[in-house]
């Protein structure tokens, strides 16, 4: 991780400049992404250089007077770890020497900055004081990183407040790909849905520490909420090459420092607002008289507090006891001016579709309907009962049809933050930390009654114990708590009026109120209502953490001891498909034809499926289970210009340990290791006549992986006669565990819970108002499971990096480098009960069910540890701290992220492929869904110097203060996948396409009716998989630029309000969204007609939003 540096240019002054002058070198050194500290490391030498033993080093924080002394060793080196980070100065003392004082400088959190001191001649009582001035350079270590300062963290125009977008700053981190499973646990502030990916790894790849302690959703596995932007004194990403401290994730580890207290009394006051009045219309909104924005009105404000702790008359905290309290409300109503989707035409509603352009065929005779009509009487009552939910067309453009009425919904955030910092003793101080997060709102819906809300509670606590036992001899212990509590509903629970499912006489679906809704209608060739099949869901994450941090100076070795032990708990209840599912094929009615969307909406009609699945009963997940780290690091000084960093680190993630019935499934069936052989059972009472299952974990039924030794190596070399330039690199290895998410599976299954799933080919269909009748025991249809491998093995990373670091004129710093990494063993998804022999469907040929390895089963969705993934970069950072009011921070990245699979059971995106043949995975290797090609950001902060120093201060306070910034962001597509040709293998499997042509236009004849090559993409032949990548095809990329102007009004000595006013989107530029992707779509596939990609990327007009800030 890149940290800040500092460098001191020196000189010694009683009254004026001295001309002998000291050096200091501060260069920062990795720390846990765990430990939120700093940590200061020098030598002391003389002036010929040589090293200073027993000199007297003290650290002293300018904002509370605390310090921190140690001495120099036997080579003149000493190390102050632990220490919090804010302002400090340095002070050294040696016998026949002036005492040397460093002017304030910043410590940053996780860095380590390396002070070296050269003393000067004389009497103690003489001082010669030196100045740092803050630099970037790195000298000591290989870890790629950035931390954002308090002025950006405080400053820059954030669209919507969320931390995440600070991390989107940093060269290797890419916005998580649209839909992306951490987008859609919404953590963003005031529900926004934001995520990341690191270097080629996905967003469920992430660690997120507050004040040092996990604060992670166990079903996503990404933060559970946003932290206030003005809670937060720091922000710290890590991407690459860690030490030994760090782990359990191979992607970003993101660090969030809470603000504390000061001797001094702090605080701010804010409101920040945004709504439709300052808005401009939405892309693809019709402009005609009278349009209006979408409903908008986002209110943000709050206020915090900080200072020492008094209580008159019994305690007066100065210089001891701190604290600092921090509140923040938001208030979200935003809506739609309608949602523009092609919804069936009316006469198609009725079977007639004489007005269509293809021909519909009779799946019973083979031949057309007469006049292209189907009779009333062969409509699904079920099908056809549900298009009184479908609102009749209202627009009238090729691919769109309806747009839908405005629509709003509301979204409510409270939290509160309480910090308390103690020194108990000069060798022992404390600090704890406590966060309430509050949050309720529901999605703007589409029919009326299709949005889904939620309740979140969420509590985080930490504290921290600092003990310094010699003065190269520190510890630090952390205890650490954090639990999260969601509830869902639907737009139709527990309302009479939307038990759908019921009322159109679906079979077999659940008749619980909270889980009242239609049944979903997939490949219907048109837009009807659906709300999200699996739930609504309950859930309860719970996380405890102890942590120890033992540092060690001993001559040029900086050594380093740990331990990490966290104990979770997840529980989850949900109904998995209480209404049911079905899916359709347009092949059913086109005859043998190529089908387009009017044979898959006639299929529908019909209410003749190729799959159907339904899992009524509610399961209720009970797991537990232990996560334990212990390391080593040592960062060896071998030269003065050439630090070496070697580290072990031992990872062991018990498998999840459920407290009720489990059930599973073993591999060793046709195909060993990939298909189904028998079922496993633990934890059913004796009554169920189903003992354990002999040789596995009873509780668990996944061993153990117990050999998770991560090694780690990086090296730092300051190039001699080189002034300013220094060469790093590194090389690590990284383990991780599959989220929490993917073991509910294992109680789900039956016969804990009925799980039914029907399969059949578009020659076989499936008549939706029977195929559940024989709940699971027809011919047709069989129990549906999921299973996690039993030999499930833990995910690992190796990550290398090779970099080189300048500095330019102006306090510019430029790095450029390499950074690889490779994953293995990644968990992928697929069908461990697919028949193996391909065939041509058709008749004659058995059904699917019928060739199913494992009898008595459909469908068996597993998990299982055999992908893998690549990823290349050249990455480039070019910053500047605040120097002459400018500060800015710009990243480039060059990369290419390729792939098996991106997703396990859980997770993935919007336009994420899935496993097409699991007997040839090499075809599988793919641009990843989140494959970025290129990105670009630039952040820019800058004071305008005008009347800054005029002579009148109501000049100065009404004419100065200005202050202008900027984020801008350029990037190329995300990688997609195509959908709609079905099974063509009679596997169950839905092929791929063919590609007989290259897909990418030229960037000349792209555009929106016509984003890639559509005539490259064919139907392939029934008997075999389509030749198609994963994702062929890329989306549109994104161009935007965020601005802001401020104006700072200052009075009395300490008190300021600032106004802001923020224009996202500043040049209302209109980002695409993703062209149609549907094969058998001809009217919508390539054609752009949205402006939003999906949860994480609704990309839209321009918004200003207009602040009041008071501080003091």
């Amino acid at each position: 991780m890149k940290n800040r540096n500092f460098e001191a240019s020196t000189g010694a002054r009683r009254k004026a400049w001295l001309p002998a002058a000291g050096l200091l070198l501060l260069a920062p050194v990795a720390l846990p992404a765990q430990v939120v500290t700093a940590r200061l490391v020098g030598t002391v030498t003389d002036p010929s250089g040589a090293p200073v033993p027993t000199a007297k080093v003290t650290a002293v924080n300018t904002a509370t007077n605390q310090s921190r002394a140690t001495q120099t060793n036997a080579i003149g080196e000493y190390e102050l770890p632990f220490l919090p980070v804010g302002e400090y100065t340095l002070e050294v003392q040696a016998d026949g020497f002036q005492k040397a004082t460093v002017e304030p400088f910043v410590l940053s959190v996780g860095q380590a900055a390396r002070v070296n001191v050269q003393l000067v001649l004389g009497s103690v009582t003489e001082s010669v004081t030196v100045e740092a001035v803050a630099v970037g350079l790195q000298t000591e270590n290989a870890t790629l990183g950035t931390v954002i300062d308090r002025q950006k963290v405080a400053e820059l125009p954030l669209n919507g407040r969320s931390f995440i977008q600070l991390a989107l700053l940093m060269p290797g981190v890419n916005p998580v790909t649209p839909g992306g499973l951490s987008a859609r646990g919404a953590g963003g502030s005031l529900g926004q849905a934001v995520g990341m990916n690191a270097n080629g790894f996905r967003d469920n790849q992430n660690r997120y520490y507050y004040d040092g302690v996990e604060a992670m959703s166990l079903g996503s596995y990404s933060f559970t909420f946003s932290l206030s932007i003005d809670a937060i004194q720091e922000f710290k990403v890590e991407t690459s090459d860690y030490s030994a401290a760090v782990g359990a994730a191979p992607g970003g580890h993101v660090n969030l420092t809470t603000k504390s207290g000061s001797n001094t009394w702090h605080g701010q006051l804010w409101e920040f607002n945004r709504n439709d009045k300052l808005t401009a219309l939405a892309p693809f909104q019709p402009f005609l008289p009278g349009a209006k924005p979408a409903r908008l009105n986002r209110n943000q404000f709050g206020g915090n507090l900080g200072g020492p702790v008094r209580l008159p008359g019994l305690y007066n905290g100065k210089d001891r006891t701190f604290f600092f309290f921090n509140t923040e409300f938001g208030r979200l109503i935003t809506g739609t001016s309608g949602n523009r989707v092609q919804v069936p035409p009316t006469p198609y509603r009725t079977g007639d579709f004489s007005s269509a352009r293809v021909t519909i065929f009779d799946p019973l005779t083979g031949r057309p309907f007469p006049n292209n009509i189907i009779p009333a009487n062969r409509i699904n009552p079920i099908t056809g009962g549900y298009l009184k939910y479908v609102p009749a067309p209202n627009f009238n453009e090729p691919v769109v049809n309806y747009i839908s009425p405005a629509a709003s919904a509301p979204t409510s955030q409270n939290q509160y933050l309480v910090r308390i910092d103690h020194r108990l003793s000069d060798r022992n101080s404390i600090y704890g930390t406590y966060i309430y997060n509050w949050q309720e709102g529901r999605s703007v819906p589409t029919f009326g009654f299709d949005w889904i809300g939620s309740r979140n509670r969420a509590q985080h606590a930490s504290l921290t114990d600092t003990h310094v036992f010699s003065p190269t001899l520190v510890n630090e212990l952390r205890l650490g708590w954090h639990r999260r509590r969601p509830r869902q509903v639907f737009g139709t629970s527990y309302r009479k009026e939307y038990d759908i499912a019921n009322e159109l006489g679906v079979p077999g679906v659940s008749k619980d109120p909270r889980n009242f809704g239609p049944p979903t209608f997939w490949n219907t060739g048109y837009t009807v209502p659906e709300v999200r099949y699996i739930g609504p869901a309950d859930q309860h994450n719970q996380i405890w953490q102890v942590s120890d941090n033992l540092s060690w100076s001993k001559g040029a070795h900086s050594l380093k001891f740990g331990t990490l032990i966290f104990r979770r708990n997840f529980s989850f209840d949900e109904a998995f498909n209480p209404r049911g599912t079905f899916t359709f094929d347009g092949r059913t009615t086109s005859g043998g034809a190529t089908p387009v969307q009017e044979h898959a909406f006639a299929a529908y009609l019909l209410g003749l499926a190729t799959n159907a699945t339904l899992s009524p009963d509610p399961f209720a997940n009970r797991m537990d289970h232990w996560w334990m780290s212990f390391y080593a690091q040592d960062d060896w000084k071998l030269t003065r210009n050439l630090t070496l960093n070697l580290g072990l680190r031992y990872d062991y993630f018990q498998p999840p340990v459920e407290r009720g019935k489990v059930t599973n499934f073993e591999l060793l069936g046709a195909v060993p290791g990939f298909i189904v052989s028998r079922q496993l059972y633990g934890g059913f009472p004796p009554g169920d006549n189903l003992p354990d299952t002999p040789g596995y974990p009873v509780r668990s039924l996944i061993f153990p992986d117990k050999n998770n030794f991560g090694p780690r190596f990086g090296f730092a070399w300051v190039v001699p006669r080189v002034q300013d330039l220094v060469v790093r690199g590194g090389y690590g290895i990284y383990y991780t565990q599959e989220i929490s998410n993917s073991f509910t599976v294992l109680t789900l299954n039956p016969p804990i819970v009925r799980n039914l799933s029907f399969d059949s080919t578009f020659d076989r269909p499936l008549p939706v108002d029977k195929v559940f009748l024989g709940e699971g025991r027809a011919v047709t249809g069989q129990f549906g499971t999921q299973l996690v491998d039993p030999r499930l093995r833990d995910a690992y990373a190796q990550q290398w990096n090779f970099t080189i670091q300048k500095r330019l004129p102006a306090s510019v710093y430029f790095d450029v480098g390499y950074v690889g990494s490779k994953g293995t063993n990644l968990v992928i998804g697929y069908d461990g009960n697919r028949p193996i022999q391909v065939v041509t469907p058709g008749p004659g040929v058995p059904s699917v069910a019928a060739r199913r390895p494992f009898q008595g089963f459909g469908g068996m969705s597993v998990a299982k540890s055999v992908g893998n993934s690549t990823y290349h970069s050249l990455q480039m950072r070019l910053e500047r701290r605040v120097a002459a009011g400018l500060s800015f921070i710009g990243s480039y990245t060059w990369s290419k992220a390729l792939s098996g699979m991106d997703q396990s059971t859980v997770g993935g995106g919007f336009f994420s492929g899935t496993v097409q043949n699991i007997f040839n995975l090499r075809g599988e290797k793919a641009p990843a869904a989140f494959d970025l090609r290129h990105r670009f950001s630039l952040a820019a902060i800058y004071d305008i110097p005008l009347f800054k120093d005029a002579g009148s201060q109501a000049v100065r306070t009404l004419l100065g203060g200005w202050q202008i910034g900027a984020i801008v962001t350029e990037q190329t597509g995300f990688a997609s996948n195509l959908l709609g040709v079905g099974d063509t293998t009679g596997t169950g499997i839905s092929s791929r396409p063919d590609m007989i042509a290259n897909p990418i236009l030229p960037r000349g004849e792209r555009s929106r009716d016509r984003w890639f090559n559509t005539a490259a993409f064919a139907m392939p032949p029934a008997g075999r998989f389509g030749n198609a990548s994963r994702h062929p095809i890329y989306l549109p990329g994104l161009n935007n630029i965020d601005f802001l102007a401020g104006k700072t009004f200052r009075f009395a000595e300490r008190h300021s309000f600032q106004f802001r006013a923020e224009f996202f989107n500043f040049f209302n530029h209109v980002n695409l969204g993703a062209p149609g992707t549907f094969l058998l779509a001809p009217a919508t596939f390539g054609r752009i007609t949205s402006a939003g990609q999906g949860p994480g990327h609704e990309s839209g007009q321009r918004v200003i939003q207009l602040a009041l800030k008071y501080s003091f």
